[in-house]
């Protein structure tokens, strides 16, 4: 029996199969960084804050992570319960500094219409009435207890639109403890 070889001469030929080697071994890198550039590096403009530091990509319902973290901080619901589900991208960051803890969630423009229903049913009239800020954004805000206007500690949660973005910010001063003596 007789092995018949198949294709071009020059990849049958040992140089030319050296060859296909050695000019595979320096596409392969190449074609590699090309795949990662095209997929990789592709992100959501919403994955980064406003000052361009990453964020966290979130996940399930963004209301009911809302309404947690709000709790957390210190905000006081008049609902929890029957809260309508929001089911979108968003994304968030949280960060703590020596007198203030924040947390910013990030959604799409499209989603500031529903971000204001959920916080009014789940938290009632906001202190500040979304308005247009008269630059191209609007603004509203809940705070919760009179302390916060002259700088105590009281949680607030600020909701905007700018841009091509929804963002939601809950934010509590933190309390210094006094040191025993």
């Amino acid at each position: 029996m007789q092995l018949v070889a198949i294709g071009p001469a020059w990849l049958r030929s040992t140089f030319g199969v050296r060859q296909h080697r050695a000019r595979m071994k320096k596409l392969m890198p190449i074609s590699f960084v090309c795949l990662a550039l095209v997929s990789g590096c592709a992100h959501d403009p919403l994955s980064r804050g406003a000052d361009g530091t990453r964020l966290a990509p979130g996940h399930g319902d963004v209301g009911r992570f809302i309404l947690q973290k709000s709790i957390h901080y210190g905000c006081i619901p008049i609902r929890t319960n029957s809260l309508p589900e929001i089911s979108t991208a968003w994304y968030y960051k949280e960060a703590h500094s020596t007198n203030r803890k924040h947390m910013l969630v990030v959604l799409s423009e499209g989603c500031f219409p529903t971000i204001v229903a959920f916080l009014h049913e789940a938290f009632g009239q906001p202190s500040i009435v979304p308005e247009d800020t008269g630059h191209g954004g609007i603004y509203g805000e809940y705070i919760f207890g009179m302390e916060h206007a002259y700088g105590q500690e009281s949680p607030w949660i600020e909701f905007t639109c700018v841009g091509d973005r929804t963002q939601v910010d809950i934010s509590a001063l933190i309390k210094k403890r006094k040191e025993l003596r």
